[in-house]
C-alpha cells in the first residue's frame, strides 16, 4: 500500500522488477519501464502516472520528454472483488513508445472498467495491449492521442 515515486529529474528513470502500491509515478527526462507496476486493490484501483499526468497538462506533475514501455512490461491498475478499475496516465511531450501491457479492468464480482491514457505531446508508437473490461460492469475508457498539448 502507499505511494512510490521514482523521479529522475532531468536523467533517466528505469525500472526494471516490480513496484507495488496504491499509486506510482515514474517521472524524469527520460522513462523507461521494462518491468511490472501493480497498483490494483479491493477498494478501487489505484493510479499510475508514468512521465507525467492526464495530456501532460497537471502542473503538479513533471512531463518527460521521451518514454518507452518494453515489451513484457506490464501495469495492473485493476479492481479486486467488486471494485472499480483504477485509471493509467502515460504521457512524454516528444515522443512516447508503448509495446506493453496495460490493465484497469473491474472487480471479477462487479465494479466498473478503468481509465488508460497513453497520449504524447509529439511522436506516438502504440503497438501494446490495453484491457478496461469489466465482467460485472461497465466497460472502461481508453484514450490514445498524441498532439494533446
Amino acid at each position: 500500500t502507499g505511494k512510490i515515486t521514482l523521479n529522475a529529474g532531468g536523467g533517466k528513470a528505469s525500472v526494471f522488477g516490480k513496484l507495488l502500491a496504491e499509486e506510482v509515478h515514474l517521472l524524469g527526462d527520460e522513462v523507461l519501464l521494462s518491468g511490472l507496476v501493480d497498483v490494483s486493490c479491493s477498494s478501487k484501483g489505484g493510479k499510475v502516472f508514468i512521465g507525467g499526468g492526464i495530456e501532460g497538462k497537471e502542473s503538479t506533475i513533471p512531463n518527460s520528454r521521451l518514454v518507452a514501455i518494453t515489451e513484457g512490461a506490464k501495469i495492473c491498475a485493476n479492481g479486486l472483488d467488486q471494485a472499480d478499475g483504477g485509471e493509467v496516465f502515460v504521457w512524454a511531450n516528444q515522443s512516447t513508445h508503448f509495446w506493453g501491457l496495460i490493465e484497469a479492468k473491474g472487480g471479477p464480482n462487479g465494479g466498473d472498467g478503468g481509465l488508460i491514457e497513453v497520449s504524447a505531446g509529439d511522436d506516438l508508437s502504440y503497438k501494446g495491449y490495453s484491457d478496461v473490461s469489466a465482467p460485472h460492469g461497465k466497460r472502461g475508457k481508453i484514450v490514445i492521442g498524441n498532439k494533446c498539448n
